[in-house]
């Protein structure tokens, strides 16, 4: 019925439109700009499950050392469907609050020990106002943080989502990356 070009992205807006709709059920109280400006978001353990895995991309639960995500891509960019690898939404408050404040986005990992991805790229995506370019990472055998700083633009689009991608290996050659934190902080000017 439809072309695997109309098919996945289409696909992978309807999955942001459900995450995006579970999220507006998350309880009555909600966060204050000033809270998520102060305490910023952290991911850690099961947290980490709450990510989304794109068309192309891989992901494995592991629960030793805390619990983290076992990561890969076996589509490379470009080929097959459409894809931004494994990304996190930030619901509306968090994309309130973050707009037009510089923020420092941390992603803790390592390379897998089996088969090890060596380099992993990140995006932060604002859906009606742009996003980053693409970051790069070299993965090394122990656990480190690797960090980006953007400044997500204000919009006068109505309050949405925006995503924060992970593409764990650009080659799509299955090769396995660790992740075990996601912290987004705004940083203090």
């Amino acid at each position: 019925m439809f072309g695997d070009r109309l098919f996945y992205p289409l696909s992978v807006l309807a999955i942001v439109a459900m995450v995006a709709f579970a999220l507006s059920f998350g309880g009555n109280a909600s966060l204050t700009d000033q809270d998520i400006i102060e305490e910023g978001l952290t991911l850690s353990g099961p947290d980490l499950l709450a990510m989304t895995i794109s068309p192309g991309s891989n992901s494995t639960y592991v629960d030793e050392e805390g619990g983290y995500m076992r990561l890969s891509q076996f589509t490379p960019r470009g080929q097959g469907p459409e894809s931004i690898g494994v990304f996190l939404t930030l619901g509306q408050d968090y994309e309130r609050a973050f707009s037009g404040r510089r923020i420092r986005v941390t992603y803790r990992a390592r390379a897998a020990r089996i088969d090890p991805l060596e380099q992993f790229e990140a995006r932060y995506y604002t859906l009606e106002a742009g996003r980053s370019p693409w970051f790069q990472f070299n993965l090394g055998p122990d656990w480190q943080d690797y960090s980006y700083e953007f400044l997500p633009p204000i919009s006068d689009q109505p309050p949405n989502v925006d995503l924060m991608a992970l593409f764990p290996g650009a080659d799509g050659e299955s090769k396995g990356m660790d992740l075990s934190r996601i912290r987004v902080g705004v940083i203090n000017e």
